[in-house]
């Protein structure tokens, strides 16, 4: 238990948003933790050796959900932020994937899954690493943009995201708390403040068919990144430290009991937490549904539809259709959104209009 820090932030942020800045509890909110990796003293997660991970994930839901007595037969989300390193989407839907559309299928269920998280270097060519660190943030943009761009089949989705009936949720480079930390040398943020962007390492869409992956974005703590000289060209490294991040519970945490966690999973558990207050709000006092018991079907579509449609383009993704529009001609309005939803998909979640 005390190497889970993962599955403790995990927790903490559906359950009580990041520390710094929210720290509300859920009311009549339960939560079912299920661990299904084994993790070691540095925190790195792997499946079991002797199990195949798609049963171990088939038989877990069939104990939570399915037989005659489930554990847990009110469930109607399930935050699923684990996703496959080696899985990287190429066109074809994974067998995760495909299980967790036919759970969703079958029992009502909505999953809510994480991106993934791409932490290869990446790589800018034709600029010195001095002169990148100099340059403006539009200028820095431009010149990430176009190494994404170059790199994007390297970059794809983890399995299960690409899941058809799940909520697939990027990463926003942003903290919710006030605390910036002072400037360290060869270290720098790629985004400005106001800017809303997606982390440099959340997983790039389309998914099935050109299906719109991810389906929305949420705040997944500032990720900061490390320039070093590669000859002419430029490297950027992510870096994962505790100067930035959502502020979560963890084992160990030192006095507070807390650390800070980063990433398209906190991502996908703000998004989770979002979901189960708008299910409050349908069925509380002035809702609705007030006083109502929905079934779990009806709870978990009306809460995706309304996750989705409180998705709004920030001015930023707007900003990349009109360069996108530019690069490719007027005429290619369709080829420019693509673009837009590969990084954006329907935009930011707003979760008050939700």
């Amino acid at each position: 238990v005390n190497q889970r820090y993962h599955a403790t932030a995990m927790a903490s942020l559906i359950l009580r948003g990041d520390l710094e800045s929210d720290g509300r509890a859920l009311q009549d909110t339960r939560l079912v933790s299920v661990p299904l990796l084994v993790e070691d003293d540095n925190g790195d997660s792997r499946s079991p050796e002797n199990r195949l991970f798609v049963d171990l994930v088939h038989t877990t839901l069939t104990r939570l959900l399915g037989g005659e007595e489930p554990l847990a037969a009110d469930v109607f989300v399930v935050n699923f932020s684990i996703g496959v390193k080696d899985a990287r989407f190429a066109g074809r839907i994974s067998a995760l994937a495909r299980l967790l559309d036919w759970w969703a299928a079958r029992e009502g269920v909505l999953f809510v899954i994480s991106a993934g998280n791409i932490n290869d270097n990446l790589a800018l060519p034709g600029i010195r690493a001095g002169a990148f660190e100099q340059a403006n943030g539009s200028e820095r943009r431009q010149r990430v943009r176009a190494a994404m761009q170059a790199s994007t089949f390297d970059r794809t989705l983890l399995a299960p995201a690409e899941a058809l009936n799940g909520v697939t949720v990027g990463a926003i480079s942003k903290d919710l708390g006030n605390h910036r930390p002072p400037a360290q040398a060869g270290i720098i943020s790629l985004e400005g403040e106001g800017d809303t962007m997606p982390q440099v390492t959340s997983a790039l869409g389309l998914g099935l068919h050109r299906t719109i992956k991810p389906d929305l974005l949420e705040t997944g703590g500032r990720i900061e990144v490390r320039v070093w000289p590669n000859g002419h060209d430029t490297g950027l490294r992510p870096v994962y430290s505790q100067r930035t991040g959502l502020v979560a519970a963890a084992p160990g945490g030192g006095a507070r009991g807390t650390k800070k966690s980063r990433g398209t999973s906190p991502a996908a558990a703000l998004t989770t937490r979002a979901i189960l207050q708008a299910a409050q709000a349908l069925t509380g006092q002035d809702g609705p549904y007030e006083g109502q018991e929905l079934p779990r079907r009806m709870l978990a579509l009306l809460c995706r539809a309304l996750a989705v449609n409180a998705a709004r383009w920030p001015d930023d993704a707007r900003d990349l259709y009109n360069e996108e529009r530019a690069r490719l001609g007027g005429r290619q309005h369709a080829r420019a959104k693509e673009e837009v939803c590969r990084y954006f998909g329907y935009g930011a979640l707003v979760p008050e209009l939700m």
